[in-house]
C-alpha cells in the first residue's frame, strides 16, 4: 500500500476513535452501522480513495483575520500564530492535553501582541501609556507603578500582568473573572517558555490543571474573540468623539457613580464634571462624550 495512503488510515482510524461523531459519520459514510464494524478494510478504502483524501486534506483555517491590523509584520504573525492554534487542534499525532496546551499557547501569542498593538497605537506617548495604565489598576489586587529612572520606555517594557489588568479595567470592566481567566492562560504560555510540564499533572491543586479541567479549546476560542472583537472596536473608533447615553446610580455630596446603558458595572465620574450634574439625582440621565475610552465631556439631554 502507499505510504502516504497508510499514514492517512492511521490518522482517521485516531480520529475516529476520539471522536464519535466523526467515527458515526465515517461508519455511513462506508455503510456501517455498528461500532464493531470496522470500515478501515483494505478493498473499501482502496474502491474510496476520494473520501480518504478528502480526510486528509483537513486543514484548519483562520479564526481571524486582523484587518485591523495595519502593521504588515504584526498581522503576518498573528495570522501565523492563529493557524498554529487551529492547527493544533486538529493535529491527531497529539493527545488531548497537549492539543488543548498548544492551542492556549498561541492564544496568548495573539493575545499578547493585539494587546500590545492597541496600547501603542491608542497612546504612542509613553508618559500617557504609563498613566493610563496607572489608572486603570489602581484599585486592582496587583497595581502598576511605573519605575525610576524612566525605564519603561516602550509598551514592551510593561509587565503583562498590568497590561492585561488595565485592558479588561478598560475595555472589559463588566465580563465576570476575565482577568483571572487571562492570567491562568498567561501561565499556561510561561509554562511553555520555560519548557515546564506541570500543565500535565493531575493535581487538583495545581492552577494550570483546574485550567485545563474547566475550560475548553472553545472556551479559549471565544475568550479570543471576546478581547481581540474590543480592541479592534476601539480601535476602529480611534480619535472618534463617542457619545453615548449612562445613567446615575449614586449621587454623592461630592462626587458622582455612572453606568452605561449596556454595562451593568458602575464607576465614579471624574470630579472635573460633578458640577455639571451634582444637580441631578440617582437614575437620571446624562450624555457622555468618549473618545478613545476616555470621558472627555458630559452633558443634560
Amino acid at each position: 500500500m502507499d505510504k502516504k495512503l497508510e499514514t492517512t488510515i492511521h490518522r482517521i482510524k485516531a480520529l475516529a476513535s476520539q471522536n464519535q461523531e466523526f467515527d458515526k459519520e465515517m461508519r455511513k459514510m462506508f455503510g456501517k452501522t455498528s461500532p464493531a464494524d470496522s470500515f478501515f478494510a483494505p478493498n473499501e478504502i482502496s474502491t474510496d480513495v476520494v473520501a480518504i483524501r478528502e480526510a486528509l486534506e483537513i486543514r484548519a483555517n483562520k479564526s481571524f483575520l486582523y484587518d485591523f491590523i495595519t502593521n504588515k509584520k504584526l498581522k503576518e504573525q498573528l495570522i501565523i500564530d492563529n493557524l498554529r492554534m487551529e492547527n493544533s487542534a486538529l493535529n491527531l499525532q497529539l493527545n488531548e492535553d497537549e492539543r488543548f496546551y498548544s492551542f492556549c499557547v498561541n492564544a496568548f501569542y495573539q493575545l499578547e501582541n493585539v494587546i500590545n498593538y492597541y496600547f501603542h497605537t491608542t497612546y504612542p506617548d509613553i508618559n500617557d501609556l504609563l498613566t493610563i495604565i496607572e489608572k486603570a489598576t489602581e484599585n486592582s489586587k496587583y497595581p502598576f507603578k511605573r519605575k525610576y529612572q524612566k525605564s519603561e520606555r516602550t509598551v514592551g517594557d510593561i509587565h503583562m500582568v498590568s497590561k492585561i489588568n488595565a485592558i479588561c479595567d478598560i475595555l472589559l470592566p463588566d465580563v465576570a473573572h476575565i482577568k483571572e481567566t487571562l492570567s491562568s492562560l498567561r501561565n499556561v504560555r510561561n509554562e511553555g517558555a520555560h519548557r515546564c510540564m506541570v500543565i500535565f499533572k493531575d493535581e487538583d491543586d495545581n492552577q494550570l490543571y483546574k485550567f485545563r479541567k474547566y475550560k475548553s479549546i472553545n472556551d479559549v476560542r471565544i475568550l479570543l474573540k471576546l478581547v481581540v472583537s474590543s480592541i479592534e472596536d476601539a480601535i476602529n473608533n480611534l480619535n472618534k468623539n463617542i457619545k453615548c447615553v449612562a445613567t446615575i446610580t449614586s449621587m454623592l455630596p461630592s462626587c458622582c457613580y455612572i453606568k452605561y446603558s449596556n454595562e451593568t458595572g458602575s464607576f465614579q465620574l471624574d470630579h472635573k464634571f460633578f458640577s455639571k450634574v451634582k444637580s441631578l439625582k440617582s437614575g437620571d440621565k446624562i450624555e457622555i462624550i468618549k473618545r478613545n475610552t476616555q470621558v472627555i465631556d458630559v452633558a443634560i439631554p
